[in-house]
């Protein structure tokens, strides 16, 4: 016995790109509750520096660029954070 399988995964794949932009975008809603507030700017580069047709989150400042090298030079400094992000 032998079976053939000729997947077709257009419908699946037009599924997935329908969902990234309305994801996406929820995304940074709720993930701009988390970033600092000083000047405003960092929370709404994300509106003009994103690709949420891609599913591209991106806050694009200088202190976002500092905060997430921040970040990576702790993680690697404490190895017991690595696996909470997946890192």
């Amino acid at each position: 016995m032998s079976v053939k399988f000729k997947g077709n995964f257009n419908r699946v794949d037009r599924a997935i790109k329908k969902a990234l932009n309305p994801t996406s975008v929820e995304f940074a809603k709720k993930a701009n509750k988390y970033v600092k507030k000083d000047t405003g700017a960092t929370e709404s580069s994300v509106w003009s520096a994103s690709n949420f047709d891609k599913g591209q989150v991106i806050w694009d400042t200088d202190y976002a660029a500092y905060a997430y090298s921040s970040l990576l030079v702790f993680l690697e400094s404490s190895s017991k954070l690595k696996w909470v992000l997946d890192i």
